[in-house]
């Protein structure tokens, strides 16, 4: 007996491996309703997952935030190159979040409470990562998801993926921003003003195909054969923008995987992947000046790309003069004038008439939501920039000229603060001296007065008293007056 008992202790440990086995590779290609899941918060995970595709190449899983490295992010990951291919929104980021599922897949934190919900107005009953990287909850039809984060992408799309007027690609800083609209699509900025800006549009050029009215709207898709296709139907694109690797014949014959991507800088690029790293095959916009904040606020790019600054400060100092509240007056500002500057992507932007460049300042000094102007001497367009101001390019045409508000440093309030206290001391100093000045003055005026007998004073009647008449009586002049009054 005792010798069995080693071979039955075994059997039963390897059928509690096998089990554990097969059920964690159930649980890891799908999730029923009832899951719960609360990472580590272990700072030297960088990666804890909880589903995977098919082919384990994707990976729906925890992640350390971009922005807060203390916090996690919900991410999809492409596993060989850990590049993040979609993420939950960042407002979902927690030190301690807890994912669960039942029916919808919900974020929350035991501190603040619910962070974030696909909000599927159908419960599913299980969520899946397909091997596109396409994370969907399902019910009973796998044809026909309940929600799916292809129709919530973050700052990528990835091959076979639509993009629609109702959705928005967004830069991980979440200062920029890929939108259709109009039959168009764009890029915009977001610096913290009342304007956002348009820095880059496409419009169907409708080489294949023309733009019907009525027929829908346009949508995108990122073609396998290497390119970005603007469509309106599923037939040819009605535009095409070509990447470097356009209907390239790859070793084997395969399409890798491609993704485009809305960058920090940005810009969008394409790339695809080499089977060890990600290749760099198209960008929108290649040069590098034209990009909205090439060199940072107030910054000047110049030949090459070169990076300088409007102001005298360094890079650091001059994002202090950005204001997070769009508000180019709070604060304070002083203004700063620049010969040879135009903007860039000034083609997009609006523009007025202007005689002069004193005329184009005008209407911008007292607006507190323009932040300068940029004025072309010869055609006469003044151009009014209402965000922080960004880049500008530096030209060699002084006819071209810029006016802009510089917000101060907080040393330089300060000394403004100083130089207020001890102008309203001085002013408060010399009122006191007026006034007593004032008082004094009055004081001689009006003793000379009293004695000139003009005013009433103590010793009025005295003074003004003809005095007794045996004076008079015996005055010369009294007796003239008697005379002369007889005849």
């Amino acid at each position: 007996m005792k010798k069995t008992e080693p071979s039955l202790l075994l059997l039963r440990l390897l059928f509690l491996l096998c089990f554990c086995s097969t059920n964690s590779s159930d649980t890891n290609h799908e999730i029923k309703n009832g899951f719960s899941f609360t990472p580590h918060t272990d700072p030297s995970l960088s990666f804890q997952p909880i589903l995977a595709d098919p082919s384990d190449t994707f990976s729906l899983g925890f992640s350390r935030s971009a922005a807060n490295p203390d916090a996690l992010t919900l991410a999809v990951r492409h596993l060989p190159s850990s590049v993040h291919l979609w993420r939950a929104p960042s407002a979902a980021d927690s030190t301690r979040p807890t994912l669960t599922f039942n029916g919808s897949l919900v974020l929350s934190d035991p501190d603040i409470g619910y962070l974030w919900s696909t909000s599927n107005a159908v419960p599913g009953d299980r969520l899946v990562l397909l091997n596109d990287s396409n994370l969907r909850i399902q019910a009973k039809d796998p044809n026909f998801p309940l929600w799916e984060s292809f129709d919530f992408p973050a700052n990528t799309l990835v091959t076979g993926q639509n993009f629609t007027a109702n959705e928005t690609l967004v830069s991980n800083s979440g200062r920029f921003a890929l939108r259709i609209a109009g039959g168009f699509f764009g890029l915009y900025a977001d610096f913290g003003g009342d304007a956002r800006p348009m820095y880059y549009k496409q419009t169907p050029l409708e080489a294949k195909a023309q733009v019907v009215p009525g027929a829908g709207p346009v949508y995108l898709r990122l073609s396998p054969d290497g390119f970005l296709g603007m469509y309106q139907t599923e037939g040819a694109p009605v535009d095409v923008l070509n990447f470097d690797t356009f209907n390239h014949n790859f070793a084997g014959g395969a399409k890798p995987l491609r993704r485009v991507t809305l960058e920090n800088d940005g810009n969008l690029r394409a790339y695809y992947f080499n089977g060890s790293s990600w290749v760099a095959d198209f960008e929108a916009i290649s040069d590098p000046c034209q990009l909205p904040s090439a060199c940072g606020p107030y910054g000047l790019c110049g030949p090459r790309g070169v990076c300088g600054s409007l102001v005298n400060r360094t890079s650091g100092d001059s994002s202090a003069a950005v204001s997070s509240s769009g508000d180019a007056c709070r604060g304070g500002f002083s203004i700063l004038r620049r010969k040879g500057v135009e903007l860039p992507y000034k083609e997009l932007m609006g523009f007025e008439k202007a005689a002069t460049l004193e005329e184009c300042e005008g209407g911008c000094y007292k607006n507190c939501s323009c932040w300068g102007v940029v004025y072309n001497n010869v055609s006469g367009f003044c151009y009014r920039i209402d965000f922080p101001v960004q880049t500008l390019i530096e030209v060699g045409d002084e006819r071209k000229a810029g006016y802009f508000k510089v917000k101060l440093t907080a040393e330089q309030r300060r000394k403004r603060r100083e130089w207020i206290i001890v102008g309203a001391v001085l002013v408060g100093v010399g009122i006191v001296v007026l006034i007593g000045s004032v008082g004094l003055g009055y004081r001689v005026w009006k003793k000379r007065k009293v004695g000139l007998g003009l005013v009433d004073g103590p010793d009025r009647e005295r003074r003004l008293s003809p005095g007794p008449y045996r004076n008079l009586n015996s005055s010369g002049s009294f007796s003239s007056v008697e005379l002369s009054f007889k005849r």
